[in-house]
């Protein structure tokens, strides 16, 4: 499998401090990496840092590499080009990225003709097929639509279509179906699995929810204070969790405790990246700490990925 993405070293900072912290990744074409985590611990961040769109306060370090080019050294130009063709993105209720002043039909012609030479009519009936592959029903009918005339289900699928519809070689999905009831969170996800492998060469699927991490990817990456702590295939991260914060996500998850037990809760909160803790940053909310955590850990290579913990080090 050829290589879509590497990034080595990636640091973000913000003004009290670094919100991603000395991160490794690669992505190799047919990856669907889920990266979950809790709140504030730079799972967004390092998906805006990857499309070039932090805030303009942010510093940061390091490199990025898609399909081989650095993207920190593209222009705005440049990067446009890559933007919404090779390098997709669903934001987080990502029915919000439609523009409400502008029909459906429009919008999605308007993504495939600001990267593809084709006629107006071409374009159309390319967004025509992608709407009918989402399972829009009516889909003549939808082009002419605004987004507030659809239910929300269908403007997430709409997001998808419009993501998908040139088949871009990464595809970034920022919990793509967090604002949805769950029934059709079931419908969406189901989509979405299929059409993420038919057309994305990659994807990073960025939740807090594991369960949907366990339905559409393949591996994991454990986010925990701007840190990966873990990195496992899925099946195997599920099954086997090495690193403490990993057990603590699984064992706070509704869905993956045992009935009638008392839901597992993580006591305290992520640190504040202006005063990490030392050493380990999960230290001071590890059930398992011990006298070694005070120092940094390394990052332990093990069988399909690895865990940043001493207790593998050690091992």
């Amino acid at each position: 499998m050829s290589e879509v993405l590497d990034i080595e070293a990636l640091t973000v900072t913000y003004g009290r401090g670094p919100v991603v912290r000395a991160l490794w990744l690669r992505l190799a074409r047919g990856d669907v990496l889920g990266l979950v985590g809790e709140s504030g611990c730079g799972k967004t961040t390092l998906g805006w840092s990857i499309l070039g769109l932090l805030p303009s306060g942010a510093r940061m370090d390091g490199t990025i590499r898609f399909e081989g080019a650095d993207l920190r050294s593209l222009d705005g130009r440049d990067r446009r080009r890559l933007l919404g063709d090779r390098l997709a993105m669903i934001p987080q209720g990502g029915s919000g990225a439609l523009d409400p002043l502008y029909r459906i039909g429009d919008q999605i012609v308007e993504t495939i003709l600001a990267h593809r030479h084709v006629s107006r009519s071409e374009a159309r009936a390319m967004a025509l097929r992608q709407l009918r592959a989402v399972g829009i029903p009516d889909p003549e009918a939808r082009l002419a639509s605004y987004p507030h005339e659809l239910s929300g289900g269908m403007r997430q699928r709409v997001s998808i279509a419009t993501a998908l519809v040139l088949n871009p070689s990464l595809l970034i999905a920022d919990e793509p179906t967090s604002a949805l009831d769950v029934t059709i969170q079931a419908q969406v996800l189901a989509l979405f699995r299929d059409l993420i492998h038919e057309h994305a060469g990659a994807a990073i699927v960025i939740s807090h929810d594991l369960g949907v991490v366990a339905q559409l990817c393949n591996r994991v990456a454990v986010m925990y204070a701007g840190q990966i702590v873990e990195e496992a295939p899925v099946d195997q991260l599920f099954a086997e969790p090495r690193h403490p914060y990993t057990r603590s996500l699984l064992a706070a998850h509704p869905a993956l405790g045992r009935r009638g037990d008392r839901l597992a809760t993580i006591p305290g909160t992520v640190p504040d990246p202006a005063s990490p803790p030392a050493g380990c940053l999960f230290r001071p909310r590890c059930p398992v700490a011990m006298a070694a955590c005070c120092r940094e850990p390394p990052w332990v290579e093990q069988p399909g990925g690895g865990v940043r913990c001493v207790r593998h080090a050690a091992g």
